[in-house]
């Protein structure tokens, strides 16, 4: 049985109530020019269905009051005598509202509870078919009993019952009388509450115990009605098992871990001691727990400290054994002695206890501690009563020993260290440093007061351990240090970083700590000793140095932007006015001065785009976007192309151009149209600063390992102190300042950057103001091929004559560009629709059933990228051909375009003949199978 589609989250009714009214008002106000006074609630009524059936009679009913109050003050108009009145509208327009409220609602009300009865069936349906399945392929039991709480289904029953035999039957026939009331009373809860249960159940029939999970629910028929409990049972018996072994290991391991608390809160060697034994005892339920340190050589044992429950203390040092004694020899080999008494006399030696006498009985646990193959202590444990000490005691024994053992001896080279740190304190204070100190493996630190005076701490406020130390430091610094530390211990290299800590005045300063790992002989790490340094001042400086360095870059950023941004601003008034002029072209008759006005028009239309497309490289170059398409090519073909970019600037100043190439060819690895642009750039500029009848050279040579291209001219020149900032942003030369050629002073910064994106530099120089300049550019000669060069790409196909008409819908929320761009195509001989807005735009599409749309980016209401998306979504849209037609023309944009669904990129304003071309190449749309497109 097929599932239904999950319900949409649902928006508040009240707000798209008043969403909706605004939209019909707008819908109405949009109609004004068309209804005038009349029809003022034409986008109410639709308003108010929608709202009704969305959120009920009373959202509807809010649409339809605020439709009559909004609708009555922004229609305007005066109605003619014989038209209704506003107020008889008004009193017509409520019973109305409210009469299609009441209707939705209704239908809504029906519509859902056909809905809750189909889900309920289905989920009565669905659980049999899933449990079936899922059962057979598990080793869960499950079951459903009625009312009368008898079984009437069953699958894998526990305890080895068969299905047959609980069918039928309740659980009182074969549970325990107290599984079978506790299964009882969760079932009538359920039929009771309609809520779910879930308890961990024993259960045993004759000698067979079984733990299991089980859970209840509900089982309801379509209509909803109780009709029974289905039950499931999970098989826990082996975890059960597992987890009183589990307690047992738990309390060993809090053991440990209290035992390393001991260890690692700074307590000196008779506190470590005290605890140690204090907590042993009473884990073991010792009478007495002592700690005593060896000396194999005279067979002695020195008891420091002891914990004693009914029983004489044995502090102080007693004789064990003679040193070549059999216990000694045991002890000194590791073994552990266990006895677990009764009716054995313990031994006094054995157990350190001088008044003990030999007739005494009782268990012992002696654990020796042996270091380097020496003996030297051991932790003996002494209980009144018999105990059999299992080999989990015995290893646990071993465990507290060596951990004492190690506390001990660590507090005690603490406690050395300390004594001799006093040393270096003055040297410390001069140089704000601070000695600090880590045991690897208790993880306790220490710090000297020049260091905690640095940290703003109170004597010994340092609480010992690296989180403590961590938690001193900036959040964002605490995962390089912790990174840090380790990499020395692992490396054996020393530890050097810097980082940030919060004073105790709340203050951020910054330190930096130096360290040195030293280890065991095996190679383990022992201790850290190192330095803390503050450098706080030195930090202020490079931070208000990097901060100055920031606001610089945020504010070429900020300059980038708005000029990629203006860039964008500036293209979109440039469309409509080449596709007018290309319309002029095409419909004005072959007068000269019409011919003229047209190329005057042209050539400034071009020269805008330029400082355009000029605008969009710097912001490229400046961020980093700017890509190159590089191949190996001849400067001559350079050349070429950039003197034919620049020869009308040249003519109109009657200027001098003289044009030297070397004899043999010069390779560069280089993007042509960039090399081109730079050099073009520079000969429009030595144009435009040369005084007409002006002299201007053009030299190409080879330079070593590199290919140059100087631009001379006999202009203005360039005062001294200005040939670096000219290739700045905006950069004006001095005395060009009134000149009406000054232009924006963005070409030599674009200059420089396409240049050195290609590995090369370039740079001015001048004898001064009125003496003229020269711009050279160097770059990296390439390798002569082996074989001939390839010649340059052809110019650009002009577009075929009789392009073949196509159905083309054009779309963009600038009027004039939308309607002077349709009505060019109609003079190529297309047949073309207009669309402002990207919902009108798909309503076209669906309708005009256009072969080819032009479509803006930047519509009101759904921008172009959605309406491609929804288009392409339509088996109707898939076929038409897509061509973005924007202002933004950065890589960026394009991908976009295309992942949006379009199959073409133009950048505004459109070339007339690039637009026939793509127009000429596109292929008509194909309808996909059994699709009728309406006209």
């Amino acid at each position: 049985m097929a599932h239904r589609p999950p319900v949409a989250t649902r928006h508040n009714p009240w707000l798209v109530a008043v969403v909706l009214a605004l939209a019909g008002l707008l819908v109405r106000y949009a109609l004004t020019p068309y209804l005038g006074p009349y029809l003022p609630f034409v986008g109410s009524f639709p308003a108010i269905l929608v709202s009704a059936w969305y959120g009920g009679f009373w959202p509807g009913m809010l649409t339809t009051v605020l439709s009559m109050l909004l609708t009555t003050l922004v229609v305007p108009g005066e109605l003619p005598d014989e038209a209704p009145s506003h107020a008889l509208r008004i009193a017509l327009l409520l019973p109305c509202g409210a009469l299609i409220c009441l209707l939705a609602e209704h239908l809504h009300r029906n519509r859902h509870e056909a809905n809750r009865r189909l889900d309920a069936m289905m989920r009565l349906a669905r659980p049999s078919q899933r449990l079936q399945a899922a059962l057979e392929l598990s080793a869960l039991s499950a079951a459903d009993v009625d009312r009368d709480l008898r079984y009437v289904w069953v699958r894998k029953p526990p305890l080895g019952l068969a299905e047959g035999d609980m069918l039928g039957k309740t659980a009182e026939e074969f549970f325990e009388p107290e599984l079978a009331a506790a299964l009882t009373a969760a079932r009538r809860q359920i039929l009771e509450t309609g809520k779910a249960c879930r308890i961990e159940l024993r259960l045993r029939r004759d000698d067979r115990v079984e733990w299991v999970d089980w859970i209840g629910g509900p089982l309801r028929d379509p209509d909803g009605t109780i009709i029974g409990v289905t039950n499931l049972a999970i098989d826990i018996t082996d975890r059960k098992r597992s987890e009183l072994q589990l307690r047992r290991r738990g309390d060993a391991q809090r053991l440990l871990v209290e035992l390393n608390d001991v260890s690692r809160d700074g307590n000196g060697v008779a506190e470590i001691e005290a605890g140690i034994v204090r907590r042993v005892a009473r884990h073991f339920g010792a009478d007495r727990c002592a700690f005593a340190e060896i000396s194999p050589e005279d067979g002695t044992a020195e008891v420091t400290r002891d914990h004693a429950n009914g029983l004489p203390s044995v502090v102080g040092r007693h004789r064990l054994a003679p040193p070549d004694s059999e216990l000694m020899r045991r002890l000194a080999a590791g073994e552990t002695i266990a006895l677990p008494g009764g009716s054995e006399p313990l031994p006094a030696e054995a157990w350190m206890d001088p008044d003990a006498r030999p007739a005494e009985t009782g268990s012992l646990l002696c654990v020796p501690v042996v270091h380097e193959d020496r003996l030297i202590g051991a932790l003996s444990l002494r209980l009144r009563g018999r105990r059999e000490w299992s080999e989990e005691d015995i290893e646990l024994g071993r465990d507290i020993a060596g951990r004492a053992w190690s506390g001990i001896t660590r507090a005690r080279a603490q406690l050395q260290l300390r004594e001799s740190r006093d040393v270096l304190a003055l040297a410390m204070r001069g140089g704000r440093m601070g000695a600090w100190s880590r045991e690897y493996r208790s993880d306790r630190g220490w710090w000297s007061r020049e260091l905690e005076e640095i940290y703003g701490l109170e004597k010994d406020g340092f609480k010992g351990t690296r989180e403590d130390f961590l938690a001193l430091l900036h959040p964002d610094d605490r995962d390089k240090v912790r990174d840090a530390l380790e990499t020395a211990v692992a490396t054996g290299s020393d530890y050097v970083v810097e980082y940030r800590f919060r004073h105790s005045s709340g203050e951020w300063r910054w330190m930096e700590g130096r360290g040195r790992h030293f280890y065991h002989p095996d190679g383990r790490p022992h201790i850290t000793y190192g330095l803390g340094i503050d450098i706080t001042e030195r930090k202020r400086s490079e931070e208000e140095r990097r901060r100055l360095n920031a606001e610089l870059a945020e504010s070429l950023r900020r300059k980038d932007e708005f000029l990629a941004t203006l860039a964008h601003e500036l293209r979109n008034p440039l469309a409509p006015i080449v596709t007018a002029l290309e319309v002029l072209r095409l419909k004005s008759p072959e007068d000269e001065q019409m011919r003229w006005s047209r190329d005057v028009i042209d050539r400034q239309v071009r020269h805008m785009t330029r400082l355009v497309d000029d605008l969009l490289d710097v912001a490229r170059i400046a961020t980093g976007k700017a890509q190159l398409r590089t191949e190996r090519i001849e400067l001559a073909s350079v050349v070429n192309h950039a003197v034919e970019a620049s020869r009308n600037v040249i003519d109109a100043g009657r200027h001098e151009l003289s044009i030297e190439l070397p004899a043999e060819p010069l390779l560069v690895e280089a993007d042509p149209t960039r090399l081109s642009q730079v050099l073009a750039n520079l000969l429009s500029n030595a144009a435009k600063y040369t005084p007409h009848g002006g002299r201007i050279g053009l030299r190409v040579r080879a330079d070593g390992a590199e290919a140059v291209m100087e631009v001379t001219d006999n202009g203005i020149g360039i005062p001294q102190p200005e040939l670096e900032r000219i290739f700045s942003m905006f950069a004006q030369v001095t005395p060009a300042i009134d000149r009406s050629q000054g232009g924006l002073g963005i070409g030599l910064a674009l200059s420089r950057g396409l240049v050195e994106l290609h590995g090369g530099r370039i740079d001015a120089t001048s004898s001064g103001p009125g003496k003229g300049s020269t711009f050279t550019v160097r770059l990296p000669l390439g390798v002569a091929p082996a074989v001939k060069h390839a010649p340059l790409p052809a110019a650009a196909a002009q577009p075929a004559q009789g392009t073949a008409a196509r159905r083309i819908l054009v779309v963009d929320d600038n009027i004039d560009a939308a309607e002077s761009l349709a009505m060019l195509l109609q003079l190529d001989g297309h047949e073309t629709a207009l669309a402002h807005d990207g919902q009108r735009a798909l309503e076209l599409a669906r309708s005009f059933a256009p072969q080819v749309i032009l479509l803006d980016i930047g519509l009101p209401l759904m921008n172009g990228y959605e309406v491609a998306r929804r288009l392409r979504a339509q088996p109707w849209g898939r076929g038409i051909a897509l061509i973005a037609v924007t202002g933004w023309g950065q890589e960026q944009d394009r991908q976009q375009a295309q992942a949006a669904g379009f199959d073409h990129h133009l950048t505004k304003p459109l070339d007339p003949s690039r637009l026939a071309a793509l127009l000429d190449a596109v292929q008509p749309r194909q309808p996909q199978s059994g699709e009728a497109v309406t006209r």
